[in-house]
């Protein structure tokens, strides 16, 4: 056999071998979905049929005489407790608690994320540990001290306090996905808003938060599953007419008029499910759009008006290593200078201290005659082009050039 004959046979071997792995691979995928759908099918092929036809005992089989009467009565109509409101109110109550209690602890989430990885705060690592603590905290241990703090807040019973109990319960769960995308988050991006005279909200609400989307989107989808989902909380902490879905939903199934409707507890499931699924759907392509796509390095413009600028004796020390110690250096009106050593040797710190991003341990600076080592980096009228980024990402060429005019 010719080389070429060898050749061809050895290809469409590979690519039969191929073809084999790839239906292989979506058999399992098939099978592994259908396990995961087939509850819904049960619940909605059910959900439709008459109650003689459930009776008759194939739960998998297509409705004979298919009907949209027990999704009605599931609504409106099925005796919840001692009256027979159906599930519509506590649907309403459901939202009234998850909406307020997600825009409140992804907020504060983000707050806390943000404060904990761009500033310097003292104690910063014990703050973060105990709210990550407040991650493992069963349930059923905050049932009694927190049902007294409602009790004393006047909260106790209502759609309030269950907003009160989600709100405090899902701040830990914020913080540790905010505080873990903030610590990634591109210093570069944050020290070019510092020097554009961009304040704590400022920088938040401008930089930080639009770059933000998809841990937003993450933490809105956990805490909206978790909230709407809840039954312990909303057992012990509601009554009657502040119930949730989900304890109103226990409750139309436990409920005895004779007769088990299994249709409509299939139907009442399924409206109490469909939230989360419509989320899910709605919200899932938002995991791969917003992230950041990185900045544009831009080419800046030649220097034309410089100034001297006098460094005497700086020095930096953070903790017990001194990255500084006893810079001087005189530059003159149009002079360049290059700092060349090793990485950590300390030419970025000198860099942050003359553009006000670090304070100096000691010393002093003066820029064309200006003591400027307590100015705000804003006010020192230093330029400086980081080697990473040069443009933030989540505003157009012209946001980017108006944003340092809007901060003076």
């Amino acid at each position: 056999m010719s080389a070429p004959a060898r050749s061809t046979a050895g290809g469409r071997a590979g690519r039969r071998g191929l073809r084999l792995e790839r239906v292989l691979l979506y058999a399992v995928l098939g099978f592994v979905a259908l396990v995961f759908l087939a509850p819904i099918y049960v619940m909605v092929v059910n959900s439709i049929k008459p109650l003689d036809e459930i009776r008759a005992g194939n739960l998998i089989a297509l409705p004979l005489e298919p009907t949209w009467q027990p999704w009605l009565q599931a609504w409106s109509q099925a005796q919840i407790g001692v009256q027979a409101t159906g599930l519509k109110p506590y649907f309403l109550n459901s939202f009234l608690m998850v909406v307020p209690a997600v825009v409140l602890s992804t907020a504060f989430g983000a707050i806390n994320g943000y404060v904990l990885t761009q500033f310097k705060v003292r104690g910063a690592t014990l703050i973060f540990g105990l709210l990550l603590f407040s991650v493992f905290i069963p349930f059923q241990i905050v049932l009694i001290p927190m049902a007294r703090l409602l009790g004393e807040l006047g909260l106790a019973g209502s759609v309030s306090g269950l907003v009160f109990v989600h709100t405090v319960y899902g701040i830990g769960f914020g913080t540790l996905f905010f505080r873990n995308f903030y610590a990634a988050f591109p210093p570069e991006l944050v020290k070019s808003a510092r020097m554009d005279g961009a304040g704590f909200f400022v920088l938040f609400w401008r930089l930080m938060l639009p770059n933000s989307v998809p841990i937003i989107v993450v933490n809105v989808i956990w805490q909206f599953t978790n909230i709407w989902n809840d039954f312990l909380f909303g057992a012990s902490f509601s009554d009657y007419s502040s119930y949730p879905l989900t304890v109103a939903l226990n409750n139309l199934v436990s409920s005895s008029t004779g007769v088990k409707e299994y249709n409509v507890h299939f139907a009442g499931a399924f409206i109490a499910a469909l939230p989360t699924l419509v989320v899910y759907v709605l919200s899932g392509k938002y995991f791969v759009r917003g992230l950041m796509a990185g900045s544009v390095k831009g080419r800046g413009s030649r220097a034309r008006d410089m100034a001297t600028l006098s460094i005497r004796n700086v020095s930096k020390v953070f903790g017990a290593t001194q990255v500084l110690h006893r810079i001087d250096l005189d530059l003159a009106d149009g002079e360049f200078l290059v700092l060349v050593g090793p990485s950590g040797c300390g030419k970025s710190t000198l860099m942050n201290v003359v553009a006000g991003l670090e304070e100096p341990s000691t010393g002093s600076l003066e820029l064309a005659g200006r003591d400027i080592t307590a100015l705000p980096p804003d006010e020192r009228d230093v330029a400086m082009v980081f080697q990473s980024y040069a443009l933030y990402p989540n505003m157009t060429v012209a946001q980017n050039i108006a944003f340092p005019l809007e901060m003076r």
